[in-house]
């Protein structure tokens, strides 16, 4: 299987991310993660962006043609995005599910504010 948890910077992605991937066992692949091995610098242009994805879908398609479930965190800010994965797991019939994390506005802002230290 594969699960995209996504949504906006803030909405607690990664700690759902993180409880999914230890309840199924499944491999946890976070673009947080996958930008900071990839970039150098990361200006968060388009062309970065989709290079990130791009690797994490690659990763996710190795990881499922070996028979490993995959929970990938991101925002997944554009349908395509969304609708890759769900091709990568077509193509290794693998069943598809999506997480939609959503939080009001001032606890958002309240955890940007807060976040010290972490890959995102």
């Amino acid at each position: 299987m594969i699960i995209v948890v996504c949504g906006l910077p803030g909405t607690v992605k990664t700690t759902i991310a993180k409880a999914l991937a230890q309840m199924t066992g499944a491999t946890l692949l976070r673009t947080d993660v996958i930008r900071k091995v990839l970039l150098q610098e990361n200006k968060y242009t388009e062309k970065e962006k989709d290079a990130v994805y791009q690797n994490m879908l690659i990763e996710a398609n190795e990881k499922l043609r070996d028979g490993e479930d995959c929970i990938l965190d991101g925002t997944f800010y554009r349908k395509s995005l969304r609708d890759e994965v769900r091709n990568v797991a077509k193509r290794n019939d693998s069943s598809f599910h999506i997480v939609e994390c959503v939080l009001a506005e001032h606890l958002v802002k309240k955890r940007l504010g807060a976040r010290k230290n972490d890959e995102s």
